[in-house]
């Protein structure tokens, strides 16, 4: 099992640079070479826990501008995580234009879809060249504020209580379907909805 810590923060704008970050570089299921470079990092306030993805690929797809529609389609990272004292985990999908899908629910089948309006995620998506590189990387960040996570947790101490989770990468419908993970989930057929495969996050204190 994997294990990461969430760094605590002071000031905004963020520096990401001072972030330690987390590669999602075990790839499964498909046999095709497509395996591209993601790194993820995530940190924390007294209002939020903040992630940011940045995804090196040289086959970009965004079509999904709705959120809730099948972002893992596309140019796809996920972030999947439950407090320990929870068994009920949210998968927040993201495409390379911004696009969520929001999932919450103890497993993969009967999971309620959040909507949730975009000033609450605050949602940063962009596209560059990627310098050193020889093809283009996109970046997405967003927040979760623990206000939002109250409305389903409770009063539940989630920076004491620490977190299971994982961070993936997907694009099912990419000219190369592939699928990343920062904990490998080490099964015989794609599936992201797997806590008994999440990794374990703790809160810097």
């Amino acid at each position: 099992m994997k294990e990461y810590v969430i760094k605590k923060v002071e000031t905004k704008p963020l520096d990401w640079d001072q972030v330690p970050k987390a590669e999602i570089d075990a790839y499964r299921w498909m046999d095709n070479g497509y395996a591209p470079r993601v790194r993820a990092a995530l940190c924390y306030n007294r209002d939020a826990i903040y992630i940011k993805f940045w995804a090196y690929e040289t086959e970009i797809r965004g079509t999904h501008k709705t959120h809730n529609e099948q972002v893992c389609e596309d140019s796809c990272v996920e972030f999947f995580f439950h407090p320990n004292s929870d068994p009920n985990f949210f998968n927040i999908e993201t495409n390379v234009l911004g696009t969520q899908l929001i999932g919450f629910g103890p497993e993969r089948n009967g999971r309620t879809r959040v909507e949730v309006e975009d000033d609450v995620m605050q949602i940063i998506p962009s596209v560059k060249d990627a310098e050193g590189y020889d093809n283009t990387f996109w970046t997405v960040e967003y927040r979760v504020p623990f206000s939002f996570l109250k409305r389903f947790y409770g009063d539940l101490d989630i920076v004491k209580d620490g977190l299971r989770a994982n961070l993936c990468k997907c694009g099912d419908l990419t000219r190369y379907e592939h699928y990343g993970m920062w904990n490998e989930i080490e099964i015989e057929e794609p599936d992201y909805h797997r806590p008994d495969w999440f990794g374990k996050m703790t809160f810097e204190q």
